[in-house]
């Protein structure tokens, strides 16, 4: 048994020799055979490398929206593949490879919050991810606008449940708040800004940030939009070059030049220029940015007047007529005045006003094109009531009777209604002049009265009217009587007049001579002839 043994480790350790000898040739051969075989080996490893599957995707960043792109290589064959997202449970694109494992498919991303995700895909054998990069991203619902505009600002893929900042440059013109996605939609002002290119930046507070570009126009308002010459406006420009000089024309006349201040805005007020009406221009312009606005000129017309009383100066005057141009005025339909406007337009006439009944009244201007009406209210003041004089109240007259009452004033002047009945009511009046001038009336012979009985008698009033058409009351009647009355003829009182100024040159004549002749006689008897001695 013990040399079994022997023989079997003799056996073994001479087999082991043997086996070295094969390797010692290996060694011994040439280098650039072992060198084909080893490259042999690789190629047969790199062949079987290239049969790997492979998973591609581009681009491997950006926002949500982005289309990315995917390429698989040695795949299953003829095999569904399905593409996820990140840990959305539901694939975001499902297509088959074509024979040869091959497929190449795109999807877009969903909204995210800003971060790094996978990009997996699985064919039920393969099962392979890459990551991508997810970038905020804003939108802006306008590329460009003017000062005031409001812009919708939308973010995507910003950090998630995030206060957000939106600035116009460094401006801030809104706030938000992003949601689990990172989305956020804000409603911003666009703050005064010069003419040209500013940056919209949107910020959250993870220092997650996007930026788009916006363009500031100029732009002008006025305020008011219509008026007459001489209206103060206010002219309001923005989002014009910074700290520049504006010239301000209305029509094309330059009317101001005013200076924008840094964020490119000014505000001008100015007065209307005059000119015929219409619609004119208003333009700001700093020598690159211009704008216009619009001013409707409208005519106008003003009425003063010195009272209200038939005679008032009544002064009419206009602006925005039609350039030296007649104009009419009229009052109540009748001409009253005329004049020519200037070469602006404006035009100024008095006249006085016309009798005509108290309230009001319509006063018209117009140059055939522009015409204004004007109210002018005539005074309704009636005047005081006239107070009888003579004859007095139950005396007798003659045929021939003269009335008289107190006169009485008015500013717009007035005439007198004067009236005789047969009864104190006076129903039905036998005499009525109604134009009377002065305060006075004479019945003469030619217009007699019949005499009254005893019982009987006439009554007789007054009243004032001005020329606004205001009565007085009537004066409280007086009666008269008409009876005989002896009534010297003109003629014969002028011969009594002609003679007792006869008689009484006679009667002078008469004493003068008497007083004359007595002192002549005496002055003839000599002073010795009358003597005390003489017995007296």
């Amino acid at each position: 048994m013990r040399n079994l043994s022997r023989l079997f480790a003799i056996g073994m350790i001479v087999l082991l020799l043997l086996g070295t000898v094969p390797c010692a040739l290996r060694a011994d051969e040439d280098p650039a055979d072992t060198t084909e075989a080893d490259e042999a080996a690789e190629d047969e490893g790199e062949e079987e490398d290239t049969d790997a599957a492979t998973l591609e995707i581009s681009p491997e960043s950006g926002p949500v929206g982005t289309k990315v792109y995917v390429t698989l290589e040695n795949f299953e064959a003829d095999q569904t593949v399905e593409v996820y997202f990140s840990d959305i449970t539901d694939p975001v694109k499902t297509w088959p490879t074509d024979g040869d494992g091959y497929l190449h498919t795109g999807f877009r991303v969903p909204e995210y919050p800003t971060g790094r995700f996978r990009v997996l895909v699985n064919d039920g054998t393969n099962n392979m991810f890459v990551y991508f990069n997810l970038e905020p991203q804003i939108e802006a619902g306008a590329t460009s606008g003017y000062v005031g505009d409001e812009v919708e600002v939308t973010g995507y893929g910003f950090t998630d449940d995030e206060d957000v900042t939106i600035y116009l440059d460094d401006v801030e013109m809104g706030t938000s708040v992003t949601n689990a996605s990172g989305t956020f939609t804000a409603t911003c002002t666009i703050p005064p800004s010069s003419h040209g290119r500013h940056t919209i930046k949107a910020e959250d507070d993870a220092d997650a940030f996007d930026t788009v570009d916006f363009v500031t126009r100029q732009s002008v308002s006025i305020e008011p939009q219509e008026g007459t010459p001489s209206t103060e406006v206010t002219f309001i420009g923005s989002g014009f070059n910074s700290d520049t000089d504006v010239s301000i024309s209305f029509g094309d006349e330059e009317v101001d030049v005013v200076h924008t201040e840094r964020d490119g805005s000014f505000i001008a007020v100015m007065l209307v220029p005059g000119g015929a009406s219409g619609e004119y221009e208003v333009k700001a312009d700093d020598g690159e940015a211009r704008d216009y606005a619009h001013f409707t000129l409208v005519s106008a017309a003003s009425l003063s007047a010195s009272s209200d009383t038939v005679g008032a100066l009544i002064t009419v005057s206009g602006t925005g007529f039609l350039p030296t141009c007649e104009t009419v005025v009229t009052y109540d339909a009748s001409q009253v005045a005329s004049t020519r406007t200037d070469s602006a337009g404006s035009f100024s006439v008095t006249f006085s006003a016309p009798r005509s009944l108290h309230g009001e009244h319509e006063v018209i201007v117009s140059d055939g094109v522009n015409a204004k009406t004007m109210p002018f209210t005539m005074e309704s003041s009636a005047p005081a009531c006239p107070l009888l004089l003579g004859p007095l109240d139950g005396s007798t007259s003659g045929k021939q009777i003269y009335f008289d009452w107190e006169d009485v004033t008015d500013k717009s002047g007035l005439l007198y209604m004067f009236q005789i009945a047969t009864d104190a009511g006076f129903t039905e009046p036998i005499l009525t002049e109604n134009a009377l001038l002065s305060s006075e009336f004479l019945l003469a012979e030619d217009h007699p009265l019949e005499r009254t009985g005893k019982d009987a008698a006439y009554f007789w009033r007054v009243k004032a009217v001005d020329f606004a058409g205001n009565e007085s009351t009537w004066s409280t009647p007086r009666s008269f009587q008409v009876g005989f009355v002896f009534e010297m003829p003109r003629w014969a009182l002028y011969s009594l007049i002609g003679i007792g100024v006869l008689l009484a040159l006679f009667l002078g004549g008469w004493f003068l001579r008497s007083a004359f002749g007595h002192r002549s006689i005496e002055d003839d008897v000599p002073d010795d002839e009358f003597s005390m001695d003489d017995g007296f």
